[in-house]
């Protein structure tokens, strides 16, 4: 009897794979995936599938587009639906992953009225469980392309209120990888005209931080709040200058708001020695680099104005305007200075990142680090290859004595 039941259930159950295999239902579940999509103006095509229907289904040269331009060509793309919430509930997928590609995302110009954009909002009308992806987004920035490459994991919830709770995000710009952002944690929402991204959690610009961020969906604008916990100057910056102390590690916290070439906001600066500064800062940033505009700080007693600018890897100009300025609340081993006036200097930097070939201006007073009095710079000196020279006499006071120095 046995062999019988067998010999009845073997074929009856290679049958049932056999009809289960999407090949035989390929156009069927397209028209279906599609069906759901095409609420969210989104369209669904790929050129080859496999896998079984109620398993993890496999598509290969995968084209998805939506009414509002945007294309995404995804060159491997598989997921598992999830059967009985999708029966029961919503649309729902177990696993979703996808890689290789491109995301080409495209702000329709003509969305300028308000009620076009508040028709424009970014649905997707199912939920994940859990998705990989690994592919890059193409986008513009003030009217600048970009190309991100991205990887990102996590859960998703879909329809009409857009969360992503992802446990992985790593993002590159092209091969630079000093714009490189790893998070472990972030909460991405949308509204009608924002992007929301919460309880950040990572690493950007290499800077470990904790914060919020939100982009403006049909406008160049960005907002911030970022905890920075821990970072310090890098080591290379001053490795050809005579320092014996070294700059403490730092921790701070950033409000502002930019169009993604001015940046203007809030900062609080801190670290173990007892600095504790808060300030405003205005920044621009271009291709050739950084242009500060103005860096203002203030403590308990000192306060410092910095200006300048900074071109990647070629120079770095800066205006200070000290008032009591503290060196041992910014530096280990370093005796209480009480320093006012003003510091102009203008460096070039090393292959390796150092500063040197360094020209400064002073206009110094300190009136603490030495126990004659007040001690003051007066002059214009040039430094390079551990060799300090005046370019014009430099006058040191201390007290009603004076010393002219040229050489």
């Amino acid at each position: 009897m046995k062999k019988y039941l067998i010999i009845l259930t073997a074929p009856i159950l290679t049958v049932t794979l056999l009809m289960l295999r999407i090949e035989l239902w390929g156009n069927s579940v397209q028209s279906a995936i599609n069906k759901t999509l095409a609420k969210s103006g989104w369209n669904f095509k790929a050129e080859k599938s496999s896998g079984y229907l109620f398993s993890t289904l496999y598509f290969e040269n995968v084209q998805i587009r939506n009414i509002n331009g945007t294309a995404i060509d995804l060159d491997k793309m598989s997921f598992n639906i999830g059967i009985i919430k999708t029966i029961f509930n919503d649309a729902t997928l177990d696993l979703l992953t996808a890689e290789g590609g491109r995301i080409n995302h495209v702000q329709n110009e003509e969305l300028g009225t308000k009620g076009a954009r508040q028709n424009n909002t970014l649905t997707i009308p199912f939920n994940v469980r859990s998705f990989f992806v690994d592919s890059n987004i193409k986008t513009f920035i003030n009217e600048n392309q970009y190309v991100f490459d991205v990887m990102i994991g996590g859960e998703l919830n879909g329809f009409d209120e857009l969360q992503v709770d992802c446990d992985l995000l790593k993002i590159s710009i092209g091969n630079n990888k000093e714009y490189v952002c790893k998070l472990d944690n972030i909460i991405f929402s949308t509204a009608s005209d924002s992007y929301y991204f919460e309880d950040l959690n990572g690493t950007f610009f290499s800077l470990p931080v904790h914060g919020r961020i939100s982009l403006g969906k049909f406008e160049p604008k960005m907002a911030a709040k970022i905890n920075v916990k821990e970072f310090n100057f890098p080591k290379e910056l001053f490795s050809k200058l005579p320092l014996k102390t070294k700059f403490s590690k730092f921790k701070g916290e950033l409000n502002f708001e930019s169009d993604f070439e001015k940046f203007n906001g809030e900062l609080k600066l801190g670290n173990s020695l007892g600095l504790d500064m808060l300030g405003n800062f205005n920044l621009q940033h271009n291709a050739n680099g950084w242009i500060i505009d103005s860096l203002e700080l203030s403590g308990e007693n000192s306060k410092l104005f910095v200006n300048g600018l900074w071109e990647k890897d070629n120079r770095l100009n800066c205006f200070m305007d000290l008032k009591n300025l503290d060196l041992s609340d910014w530096m280990n081993n370093q005796n209480s200075t009480a320093m006012s006036g003003l510091f102009i200097f203008d460096a070039g930097f090393t292959k390796k990142g150092a500063l040197d070939k360094i020209n400064m201006n002073l206009e110094i007073v300190e009136s603490r680090l030495f126990n004659q009095g007040e001690i003051s710079v007066h002059g214009q000196l040039f430094y390079s290859d551990s060799v300090i020279t005046t370019i014009d006499p430099v006058m040191l006071l201390v007290g009603d004595s004076y010393l002219t120095i040229d050489g």
